[in-house]
């Protein structure tokens, strides 16, 4: 009689394809390298511009496409009041741009959170002048610290479809944990023959 195949080769094909599928799972959760251009690129005005009346926007331009919904800049005195007019808009895949209230002066610190469509985010901050004549202060700790939790202390709105997804693969990643949990552990036997 031909011998037939025992459930250990299925059992086998099976546990390959819950590995392959848990590895897939690990890479779709681990977080996307950091572009290497993902960098402030250009300022308008300048860090450490000495000015003598207040520009009507400030730009940034970086090194990759911006998600504009998601990157946020603020333009703070040195005492901690926003100028900003609004939230920063877009003016191309790289570059934003943040109004300022009228008569904004003194040393003004940019601060900006951007995330970029890769995934990868930079944060930072700059200062300028502004009818002072002399250059901005340097930016010390405190004021590094409260610009960069006004930028990046906001909250996102979790994407929906993202959340369904990250669901399914925690209930796939469940399923199979399970599978494998509760699989027949008797495996003496390779082959089996049938009786007559």
């Amino acid at each position: 009689m031909r011998p037939r195949p025992s459930r250990h080769v299925g059992r086998r094909a099976g546990r390959t394809a819950v590995l392959a599928l848990m590895s897939a799972v690990a890479l779709a959760f681990t977080p996307a390298p950091v572009a290497a251009d993902a960098t402030l690129i250009v300022a308008e005005p300048a860090p450490g511009a000495v000015l003598s009346t207040a520009p009507p926007a400030v730009d940034l331009r970086f090194g990759a496409e911006v998600s504009a919904p998601d990157s946020h800049v603020v333009v703070m005195t040195a005492d901690g009041r926003d100028v900003s007019e609004h939230a920063a808009t877009p003016l191309g895949p790289q570059r934003l741009s943040v109004q300022l209230r009228p008569g904004a002066s003194g040393d003004l610190t940019i601060g900006y959170h951007v995330v970029f469509l890769d995934g990868a985010s930079t944060s930072g901050a700059y200062r300028i002048s502004v009818g002072t004549g002399v250059s901005p202060a340097p930016l010390s700790a405190e004021a590094q610290r409260a610009v960069t939790m006004s930028v990046t202390g906001h909250g996102h709105q979790i994407d929906p479809a993202s959340a369904v997804l990250l669901l399914l693969d925690g209930a796939v990643l469940a399923g199979a944990l399970f599978l494998l949990w509760v699989r027949p552990r008797d495996v003496r036997r390779a082959w089996s023959y049938r009786g007559r």
